[in-house]
């Protein structure tokens, strides 16, 4: 599994997901809680 950072976009913490969009500028990325680490 690839690691990546960005900032959140929109997240929904009721139903647990939203969109980050990449620091290298890609194309937002779909996101569930499950999937989050924090430093």
């Amino acid at each position: 599994m690839s690691t990546a950072t960005g900032v959140v976009k929109w997240f929904n913490n009721a139903k647990g997901y939203g969109f980050v969009t990449p620091d290298q500028g890609e194309q937002d990325i779909f996101i569930h809680f499950s999937a989050i680490a924090m430093e």
